[in-house]
């Protein structure tokens, strides 16, 4: 994007000095760093994010001017996810979401840094549905299958180096339960008390102990 100037992105100064068919004119450039160049349009590479003022000077036979201007370095997309809601992390990084309870996760991706385009995608992309707008920070999403999936935020800017981050994600099916058959009956209960205390009569089912 030419509206941007990115960091580790070697950026060409533009130099619109008028007269510009003057073979006498000189220019003289002091850039962020304090090093100096006299080419008419050199390029520089900002190490970091923020704004660096930059200086021409230009000189012919009718004298020298001077020009400063400010220049904003955006900072490279960084991508950051969590599944926040619909789903148990565990400490092996794996999201656990149960069809049980509905299947429906949301993703959250607005931690990620320095971004302003986002694009969720999963792999496989059969077993899952997108609830809301995939091209947001975050979305919600439904799982119709059991299985295992990545899901993958990818995130850019005007820089046009994007980052990815990937979630693991099991889905697990209903648990089903089910039990054999049990024929009807009664049980027998073969019962005599003990100890036996001295002078004590017991009598159980009519017999005398």
């Amino acid at each position: 994007d030419d509206n941007f100037i990115c960091v580790g992105q070697e950026f060409c100064l533009e130099n619109f000095t008028c007269p510009d068919n003057d073979d006498s004119m000189t220019f003289l450039w002091t850039l962020p760093d304090g090093t100096t160049s006299t080419e008419e349009s050199p390029c520089y590479t900002f190490p970091a994010a923020g704004t660096y003022p930059i200086m021409l000077e230009a000189t012919n036979d009718c004298g020298t001017v001077t020009t400063n201007r400010d220049f904003t370095v955006t900072a490279l997309p960084i991508a950051a996810a969590v599944l926040d809601s619909g789903s148990v992390a565990l400490d092996n990084d794996i999201y656990y979401v149960c069809l049980e309870d509905g299947g429906k996760v949301r993703l959250n991706g607005d931690a990620s840094q320095n971004a302003n385009s986002f694009n969720w995608s999963f792999s496989p992309t059969t077993g899952v549905v997108f609830v809301t707008d995939m091209n947001n920070d975050t979305t919600c999403v439904r799982f119709t299958t059991p299985g295992t999936f990545t899901a993958t935020l990818r995130v850019d800017n005007g820089c046009n180096t994007p980052d990815e981050v990937s979630l693991n994600i099991e889905v697990s099916g209903q648990d089903q339960i089910s039990l054999d058959p049990q024929g009807d009956g009664c049980l027998t209960l073969d019962y005599s008390p003990s100890p036996l205390l001295p002078g004590v009569i017991y009598t159980l089912n009519g017999t005398t102990y």
